[in-house]
Protein backbone atom coordinates (compact mmCIF):
# COMPACT_ATOMS: atom_id res chain seq x y z
CA UNK A 1 0.00 0.00 0.00
CA UNK A 2 0.69 3.63 -0.53
CA UNK A 3 1.75 5.45 2.14
CA UNK A 4 -0.40 9.03 2.67
CA UNK A 5 1.43 12.09 2.17
CA UNK A 6 1.67 13.95 5.79
CA UNK A 7 -1.29 17.05 5.18
CA UNK A 8 0.82 20.21 5.55
CA UNK A 9 -0.02 22.47 8.46
CA UNK A 10 -0.41 26.30 7.49
CA UNK A 11 -0.09 28.97 9.99
CA UNK A 12 -3.50 29.80 10.60
CA UNK A 13 -4.40 33.48 9.36
CA UNK A 14 -4.44 36.82 11.00
CA UNK A 15 -7.90 37.01 12.64
CA UNK A 16 -10.03 39.91 11.11
CA UNK A 17 -10.09 41.76 15.00
CA UNK A 18 -6.32 42.25 13.81
CA UNK A 19 -7.03 43.35 10.30
CA UNK A 20 -9.34 46.25 11.07
CA UNK A 21 -7.05 47.47 14.36
CA UNK A 22 -3.70 47.84 12.21
CA UNK A 23 -6.08 49.85 9.47
CA UNK A 24 -7.37 51.69 12.27
CA UNK A 25 -4.24 52.60 13.88
CA UNK A 26 -2.55 53.16 10.01
CA UNK A 27 -5.09 55.78 9.49
CA UNK A 28 -5.02 57.58 13.22
CA UNK A 29 -1.18 57.67 12.47
CA UNK A 30 -2.17 58.98 8.53
CA UNK A 31 -4.32 62.08 10.04
CA UNK A 32 -2.12 62.89 12.66
CA UNK A 33 0.61 63.25 10.23
CA UNK A 34 -1.46 65.11 8.29
CA UNK A 35 -2.41 67.77 10.98
CA UNK A 36 0.68 68.28 12.30
CA UNK A 37 1.48 69.33 9.03
CA UNK A 38 -1.57 71.62 8.46
CA UNK A 39 -0.05 73.34 11.91
CA UNK A 40 3.55 73.81 10.56
CA UNK A 41 1.98 75.04 7.48
CA UNK A 42 -0.17 77.71 9.54
CA UNK A 43 2.54 78.71 12.23
CA UNK A 44 4.79 79.49 9.12
CA UNK A 45 4.69 83.05 8.02
CA UNK A 46 2.54 83.62 4.61
CA UNK A 47 4.96 84.09 1.87
CA UNK A 48 4.38 87.29 -0.42
CA UNK A 49 4.03 86.19 -4.04
CA UNK A 50 5.74 88.82 -6.33
CA UNK A 51 3.76 88.87 -9.88
CA UNK A 52 6.61 90.97 -12.26
CA UNK A 53 4.06 92.95 -14.91
CA UNK A 54 4.99 93.68 -18.24
CA UNK A 55 5.86 96.70 -19.52
CA UNK A 56 3.35 96.72 -21.88
CA UNK A 57 0.86 96.09 -19.34
CA UNK A 58 -1.62 99.67 -19.47
CA UNK A 59 -0.68 101.20 -15.90
CA UNK A 60 -4.20 101.32 -15.01
CA UNK A 61 -4.46 97.83 -14.48
CA UNK A 62 -3.32 97.33 -10.87
CA UNK A 63 -1.13 94.09 -10.65
CA UNK A 64 -2.95 91.36 -8.94
CA UNK A 65 -2.72 90.63 -4.91
CA UNK A 66 -0.15 88.60 -3.30
CA UNK A 67 -1.86 85.02 -3.51
CA UNK A 68 -1.87 84.57 0.43
CA UNK A 69 -3.83 87.80 0.38
CA UNK A 70 -6.58 86.15 -1.55
CA UNK A 71 -6.98 82.95 0.17
CA UNK A 72 -5.96 83.28 3.45
CA UNK A 73 -8.52 81.07 5.40
CA UNK A 74 -8.03 82.88 9.02
CA UNK A 75 -8.98 86.36 8.00
CA UNK A 76 -12.07 84.63 5.79
CA UNK A 77 -13.07 82.97 9.08
CA UNK A 78 -12.82 86.31 11.89
CA UNK A 79 -14.68 87.69 9.07
CA UNK A 80 -17.30 85.34 9.17
CA UNK A 81 -17.17 84.86 12.99
CA UNK A 82 -17.72 88.60 13.55
CA UNK A 83 -20.59 88.57 11.32
CA UNK A 84 -22.15 85.61 12.64
CA UNK A 85 -21.81 87.34 16.52
CA UNK A 86 -23.67 90.51 15.51
CA UNK A 87 -26.28 88.32 13.91
CA UNK A 88 -26.35 85.88 16.97
CA UNK A 89 -26.37 89.48 19.04
CA UNK A 90 -29.38 91.07 16.91
CA UNK A 91 -31.63 87.85 17.51
CA UNK A 92 -31.37 87.72 21.10
CA UNK A 93 -32.16 91.78 21.44
CA UNK A 94 -35.29 90.56 19.44
CA UNK A 95 -36.13 87.65 21.59
CA UNK A 96 -35.66 89.30 24.78
CA UNK A 97 -37.90 92.92 23.67
CA UNK A 98 -40.74 90.49 23.00
CA UNK A 99 -40.56 89.98 26.46
CA UNK A 100 -42.86 92.08 29.30
CA UNK A 101 -40.57 92.73 32.35
CA UNK A 102 -41.63 91.98 35.56
CA UNK A 103 -39.44 92.96 38.49
CA UNK A 104 -38.43 91.31 41.55
CA UNK A 105 -37.33 93.57 44.88
CA UNK A 106 -35.22 91.76 46.89
CA UNK A 107 -34.97 93.22 50.43
CA UNK A 108 -31.37 92.77 52.54
CA UNK A 109 -33.44 90.76 54.95
CA UNK A 110 -34.26 87.79 52.42
CA UNK A 111 -37.76 88.83 51.37
CA UNK A 112 -39.42 89.12 48.15
CA UNK A 113 -40.53 92.54 48.72
CA UNK A 114 -42.76 93.62 45.68
CA UNK A 115 -43.34 92.29 42.39
CA UNK A 116 -44.09 94.72 39.60
CA UNK A 117 -45.34 94.31 35.93
CA UNK A 118 -46.97 96.60 33.02
CA UNK A 119 -50.28 96.29 32.57
CA UNK A 120 -52.24 98.73 30.52
CA UNK A 121 -49.52 101.24 30.30
CA UNK A 122 -48.83 101.42 33.95
CA UNK A 123 -46.54 99.67 36.49
CA UNK A 124 -48.32 97.95 38.90
CA UNK A 125 -46.84 96.70 42.23
CA UNK A 126 -47.94 94.00 44.04
CA UNK A 127 -46.62 93.86 47.61
CA UNK A 128 -45.62 90.46 48.63
CA UNK A 129 -42.96 90.01 51.77
CA UNK A 130 -42.19 86.44 50.90
CA UNK A 131 -38.73 85.03 52.28
CA UNK A 132 -36.35 83.53 50.63
CA UNK A 133 -34.08 82.30 53.12
CA UNK A 134 -34.45 81.13 57.05
CA UNK A 135 -31.93 80.36 59.55
CA UNK A 136 -30.71 77.21 60.96
CA UNK A 137 -29.21 76.11 64.26
CA UNK A 138 -26.11 75.21 62.88
CA UNK A 139 -23.76 78.66 63.73
CA UNK A 140 -21.16 77.39 60.36
CA UNK A 141 -24.41 77.96 58.28
CA UNK A 142 -26.58 80.44 59.82
CA UNK A 143 -29.05 81.00 56.55
CA UNK A 144 -30.27 78.64 53.93
CA UNK A 145 -31.66 79.30 51.13
CA UNK A 146 -35.00 77.76 50.46
CA UNK A 147 -34.85 77.24 46.70
CA UNK A 148 -32.14 74.61 47.32
CA UNK A 149 -34.39 72.49 49.12
CA UNK A 150 -36.05 69.71 47.09
CA UNK A 151 -39.47 71.21 47.71
CA UNK A 152 -38.80 74.73 48.13
CA UNK A 153 -39.99 77.60 45.96
CA UNK A 154 -37.72 79.02 43.50
CA UNK A 155 -38.15 82.51 42.96
CA UNK A 156 -39.16 82.05 39.30
CA UNK A 157 -41.87 79.73 40.73
CA UNK A 158 -43.02 82.59 43.37
CA UNK A 159 -43.18 84.72 40.32
CA UNK A 160 -45.25 82.66 38.15
CA UNK A 161 -47.50 81.71 41.00
CA UNK A 162 -48.17 85.34 41.92
CA UNK A 163 -48.93 86.34 38.40
CA UNK A 164 -50.79 83.19 37.47
CA UNK A 165 -49.30 82.07 34.27
CA UNK A 166 -48.79 78.14 33.32
CA UNK A 167 -45.32 79.92 32.86
CA UNK A 168 -42.86 82.66 32.36
CA UNK A 169 -42.16 81.82 28.65
CA UNK A 170 -43.25 85.83 27.78
CA UNK A 171 -41.43 87.80 31.14
CA UNK A 172 -38.12 89.43 31.15
CA UNK A 173 -37.55 88.56 35.00
CA UNK A 174 -35.75 91.50 36.46
CA UNK A 175 -34.01 90.74 40.36
CA UNK A 176 -33.62 93.83 41.60
CA UNK A 177 -31.88 93.71 45.10
CA UNK A 178 -32.15 97.11 47.16
CA UNK A 179 -28.30 96.54 47.98
CA UNK A 180 -25.23 95.46 46.17
CA UNK A 181 -24.44 91.94 45.93
CA UNK A 182 -21.60 91.83 48.27
CA UNK A 183 -23.78 93.34 50.79
CA UNK A 184 -26.23 90.41 50.56
CA UNK A 185 -25.97 87.31 52.81
CA UNK A 186 -23.95 84.07 51.39
CA UNK A 187 -26.61 82.22 50.86
CA UNK A 188 -29.29 85.13 49.35
CA UNK A 189 -26.22 85.86 46.79
CA UNK A 190 -25.64 82.38 45.68
CA UNK A 191 -29.06 81.39 45.56
CA UNK A 192 -30.33 84.34 43.79
CA UNK A 193 -27.62 83.43 40.83
CA UNK A 194 -28.96 79.87 40.80
CA UNK A 195 -32.18 80.62 40.76
CA UNK A 196 -31.50 82.98 37.56
CA UNK A 197 -29.00 80.53 35.86
CA UNK A 198 -32.47 77.48 36.23
CA UNK A 199 -35.13 80.02 35.39
CA UNK A 200 -35.45 79.25 31.59
CA UNK A 201 -34.99 75.69 32.52
CA UNK A 202 -37.92 75.28 35.05
CA UNK A 203 -40.37 78.25 34.24
CA UNK A 204 -39.07 79.15 30.59
CA UNK A 205 -38.32 82.18 31.66
CA UNK A 206 -35.34 84.54 31.33
CA UNK A 207 -33.67 86.46 34.74
CA UNK A 208 -31.26 88.76 34.96
CA UNK A 209 -29.72 89.66 38.63
CA UNK A 210 -29.59 94.07 38.48
CA UNK A 211 -26.40 94.92 41.14
CA UNK A 212 -27.35 98.67 42.29
CA UNK A 213 -24.13 99.12 42.22
CA UNK A 214 -23.48 98.33 38.34
CA UNK A 215 -26.97 100.08 37.60
CA UNK A 216 -25.09 102.57 39.25
CA UNK A 217 -21.91 102.90 37.39
CA UNK A 218 -23.81 102.74 34.41
CA UNK A 219 -25.66 105.91 35.20
CA UNK A 220 -22.70 107.81 35.27
CA UNK A 221 -20.99 110.08 33.13
CA UNK A 222 -18.70 107.64 31.02
CA UNK A 223 -20.53 104.63 32.23
CA UNK A 224 -19.40 101.41 30.10
CA UNK A 225 -22.58 99.51 31.37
Amino acid sequence: MRRRRPVVQYASMTSLADVMFILVFATLVYSAGLEQKAREAAARPPVAVKVKVPASLPARVPAPRAAAEQIDPAVLAARDAEALRREALAQVMTGLEGRSPVVARIGRDGRLRSLERTRDGRVVATPLGLPLVERVPDPDVALVYLGERRDGPSLCSLLRLHLGTHDLSGALVIVAPEVPLAQLSVALARGLERDAERCLADQRGVAVIVDPRAAGAARQPGGTR
